[in-house]
């Protein structure tokens, strides 16, 4: 298998983890709604962490940058932080630690936009990237 077809197979695994993990935001929201009984406010914040993570992003990227981390390394330390995120939102029973755990995880999986597009274009030639993604 040449090297750019195995890296598209990876990143389809990736995208599809990625794209399943987006229906679990409804089920945090539920959870903060009939468990936690949560203020809209609550229920904003929790609906509003992808956007803090697009927020943060140019900060994030530019301290992997500061120290000089490559960016599969950079991609791990953010899945391992949204991983915690996870741990946090199913161990806790405190509302407070509830949506932290959820912006922490949301917001770590935002982040990861620049990062994958700069894997792309260190793998896939231009022209290839052209002809995947033209019409």
């Amino acid at each position: 298998m040449s090297p750019i077809r195995r890296f598209l197979w990876l990143e389809l695994i990736r995208s599809l983890i990625i794209n399943a993990f987006h229906p679990l935001r409804s089920l945090f929201l539920l959870l903060a709604i009939q468990h936690f009984n949560a203020h809209p406010q609550t229920k904003s914040l929790i609906f509003s962490a992808d956007f803090i993570g697009f927020f943060v992003a140019p900060i994030g990227i530019s301290i992997f940058s500061f120290y000089r981390s490559s960016v599969p390394k950079s991609l791990s330390c953010l899945y391992f932080l949204s991983a915690v995120g996870l741990v946090v939102v199913s161990i806790t029973n405190n509302l407070f630690f509830f949506v932290a755990g959820i912006i922490l995880c949301v917001a770590s999986m935002a982040i990861d936009a620049p990062l994958i597009t700069s894997i792309w274009q260190s793998n896939v030639r231009s022209m290839i990237r052209g002809k995947l993604f033209a019409n």
